[in-house]
């Protein structure tokens, strides 16, 4: 009987480390985002030096408007982890039965939880890109029209 709830404990850990390890490279690809948005942002700016056309400032208001939401998604957000002292506090007296059937819960908890977060990190990164794509589009579209205008 032992085994089973080992098994247990064991799928649903792991199912959560899987879960934060996903979310861990959302905030990723959120960094390499605002690095690119950051370099994109200089370059519309300094074609803003050279055409001086006011509409440059669309794709500018777009490229901050992607920093805001991917910023957005990398703050952090509570989550609690079990802890290896905070796991012999709660189970510590209980056989182990009902301890590993309890912290399996407590995982498929966590993962609940977590799968919220990850939901709203991936909302946040996703309008980011549309932005960027947006401005990247508009700002390409822009330059090309001031520098084939006769």
């Amino acid at each position: 009987m032992g085994d089973i709830f080992d098994l247990m404990v064991n799928e649903a850990r792991e199912s959560l480390f899987q879960l934060e390890c996903i979310a861990t490279s959302l905030d990723n690809k959120a960094y390499g985002m605002i690095a690119f948005n950051t370099i994109l942002l200089s370059v519309l700016v300094f074609s803003y030096e050279i055409y001086h056309s006011r509409f440059i400032f669309i794709p500018s208001v777009l490229i901050i408007a992607s920093l805001i939401s991917v910023l957005i998604c990398i703050v952090p957000r509570s989550s609690h982890r079990m802890t290896g002292e905070k796991i012999i506090n709660l189970y510590g007296e209980k056989n182990f039965d009902d301890a590993a059937g309890q912290l399996a819960l407590n995982y498929a908890g966590l993962e609940k939880e977590l799968n919220k977060i990850y939901d709203e990190k991936y909302k946040y990164l996703r309008w980011g890109l549309l932005f960027t794509i947006a401005s990247l589009i508009i700002g390409f579209m822009i330059i090309l029209y001031l520098v084939f205008d006769p």
